[in-house]
Formats: structure tokens, C-alpha cells, sequence
């Protein structure tokens, strides 16, 4: 079945802005579920009186799964609300070239990371990882 150039990127489209969804909200869940985590491990270190030392373990590593998370998701939110936005300006016929499809779409590093830095769960995500790494070594 061939469509019309229109009719493909209508449902390409809609496909990313699925995608959108789905990597923003893997994002949020992961992320909140493993600094979760990383606080039932510190807390748990301190409710002891023997202090075991895997749960410091646990809790950075939680720590740092969160942020791989975090990152790996908004990477690939970005990356497809750029996308979007191509299809869009293609779409108001602001941009005459045929975009590519998704899955060839090679945006420029610097444009995601830009788009990166101006996502508001990203800090959010920055600075709770701090506060409770800053928390657990002022606790000690």
C-alpha cells in the first residue's frame, strides 16, 4: 500500500507523539521509583544499629540508576519532540524538504542537550539526587 506523502507523516506523527508520551512517562516512573528505593535504603541504614554497609551500596547505586534513567528517557523525549517539530514546520509548509522518518532522524547533539537542559524534571531530578546524597554523607 502506497500512501501519500501527507497521509505517511500524519501517522508518523501521531506514532511519535505516542512515543512522547511513553518516554516521558517510563521517565517519571523510573526515576521516582528508584530514588524511592535509594530512600528506603538510607533510611534503612539509619534505623539500624548495625549499620550494614551494602545499603550505602544500594542507596548510591539507586541514586545512579535514577539518573541513567532520567537521562536515557529525556534523551529519547527530546529527540522525538524535535522530530515533532519538523514534521510540524513541514506540515505549515515552513520547511519544503521531506523530513526523513523517525528512525533516520539524526538530530544534532547539541540540540537535544540544549532541549535537555530547558526540561524542568530534569533539574528536579538533579537536585533531589543531591539533597539526598548531601543528606545521607551530612547525616553520617
Amino acid at each position: 500500500m502506497n500512501l501519500e506523502p501527507k497521509d505517511k507523516y500524519k501517522l508518523e506523527y501521531t506514532e511519535v507523539g505516542h512515543l512522547r508520551r511513553h518516554y516521558s512517562t517510563v521517565r517519571s516512573g523510573l526515576t521516582t521509583f528508584s530514588m524511592t528505593a535509594s530512600l528506603a535504603a538510607f533510611a534503612s541504614y539509619f534505623s539500624q544499629a548495625a549499620r550494614p554497609c551494602y545499603l550505602v551500596f544500594i542507596g548510591f547505586f539507586m541514586l545512579a540508576v535514577a539518573a541513567l534513567a532520567c537521562l536515557v528517557f529525556s534523551y529519547r523525549c527530546e529527540k522525538a519532540n524535535l522530530y515533532a517539530a519538523l514534521l510540524w514546520r513541514w506540515f505549515g509548509n515552513e520547511d519544503q524538504v521531506l523530513p526523513p522518518s523517525f528512525y533516520d532522524f539524526r538530530p544534532g547533539g547539541r540540540d537535544v542537550f540544549r532541549e535537555m537542559r530547558c526540561d524542568e524534571m530534569n533539574w528536579v531530578m538533579l537536585v533531589g539526587a543531591l539533597l539526598i546524597s548531601g543528606a545521607f554523607c551530612f547525616s553520617r
